[in-house]
């Protein structure tokens, strides 16, 4: 007698969970780091995922690989006031798992367009 046995595989339909950190165009050549800390994006690096139309990255991915809050500083090569930003990191549910942004739209980070709002998109440093 024969048994045969099929295991059915569970598909997972998965966002990016990493933040996006959005420049202005305007901005883009100015930016000399994006770096991110915290309990959960210890040891992260910010990489660049898009470029601006005039060349410069504007467009940043960073994975945080923990829970915690992962603070995200934007430093201008101008002098321009530092863009500071914070986002609350928990373990993702169901099949996709991973660290996710709680809420999801703290994935967002947009740099202001105005070089005199240093932004702190929830806290500071």
């Amino acid at each position: 007698m024969l048994v045969s046995c099929t295991k059915s595989a569970v598909e997972c339909d998965c966002v990016d969970t990493a933040l996006v950190v959005s420049i202005p165009d305007d901005r883009a050549a100015d930016v000399e780091s994006v770096t991110p800390s915290g309990p959960a994006c210890t040891g992260v690096t910010a990489t660049c995922s898009a470029n601006a139309s005039s060349g410069p990255c504007d467009t940043y991915r960073v994975a945080p690989n923990a829970t915690g809050n992962c603070y995200i500083a934007v430093v201008f090569s101008s002098g321009a006031a530092m863009f500071t930003s914070q986002s609350a990191i928990v373990e993702g549910e169901a099949c996709c798992g991973g660290f996710v942004a709680s809420p999801p739209s703290g994935a967002d980070i947009d740099v202001p367009d105005d070089t005199s709002d240093s932004g702190t998109n929830g806290g500071d440093l």
